[in-house]
């Protein structure tokens, strides 16, 4: 309901109805709700309550995003409540998206680098590969070079710690914010490594349909009404 307030232009409404949701949520028994609708409540939370109190003709947050933040705040201490400590790995992708919106790059870049300390306790080998690879991408879109390779390093293979970067410049969903951030790498993996698609000149996008690695927790993913095809 709030979401659809906030598109209505009903921001006062909505701004009601997301508080009546933080108690019920503030109030909940831990048996109540597992932990991914937990956190999903609370990052959905600070989404809402973030464009709740959005003045779009001044464009600033009337109350500097307190609401949104002290929301983000539940979720992160739910986080740092899971054990054990490897399942946390799985949320902070998700988590970090909203910590960058509502406090910043650095904020978000640091919760990235101790998600990596989590990931390095998946004992299955292509699935903390594939964490680090997402994570260390995600540092990347944050400009956040030291870190992203940092992360990768913690794989002792530097074959496919190579062979990763080379990766980077030919997704599509990555390619164009990645690329520019490699040339800053010694021995830097230029363009000419790029895979094109012929159509539209962009990096082509040669990843595995399941290659993505963490747990979705935004309002969209979790709670938004499924759209009905048009008749």
């Amino acid at each position: 309901m709030a979401d659809a307030q906030i598109r209505n232009g009903e921001q006062v409404e909505a701004r009601q109805t997301l508080a009546v949701a933080e108690a019920e949520l503030q109030s909940a028994k831990p048996e109540d709700f597992d932990q991914r609708t937990r956190l999903a409540g609370w990052i959905s939370l600070s989404e809402l309550y973030s464009n709740a109190y959005y003045d779009s003709e001044h464009q600033v947050h009337i109350d500097n995003d307190t609401h949104a933040k002290a929301a983000l705040d539940q979720a992160i201490a739910i986080l740092h409540s899971i054990q054990p400590e490897v399942q946390r790995a799985y949320f902070i992708r998700s988590i970090a998206r909203q910590i960058r919106e509502i406090s910043g790059e650095a904020d978000a870049n640091k919760s990235l680098v101790e998600g990596a300390g989590w990931a390095s306790e998946i004992q299955n080998l292509r699935e903390r590969r594939r964490a680090y690879r997402h994570i260390a991408g995600d540092l990347f879109v944050y400009r956040d070079i030291p870190d992203a390779r940092d992360v990768l390093r913690r794989d002792p293979d530097p074959a496919w710690r190579t062979d990763t970067l080379v990766g980077f410049t030919r997704y599509s969903e990555w390619g164009f914010r990645y690329a520019p951030f490699l040339k800053q790498l010694p021995g830097s993996i230029g363009a000419a490594s790029m895979t094109l698609n012929q159509e539209t000149g962009n990096p082509a996008d040669t990843r595995p349909a399941d290659d993505d690695f963490g747990t979705p927790l935004d309002y969209q993913s979790n709670f938004a009404p499924e759209q009905q095809p048009r008749q």
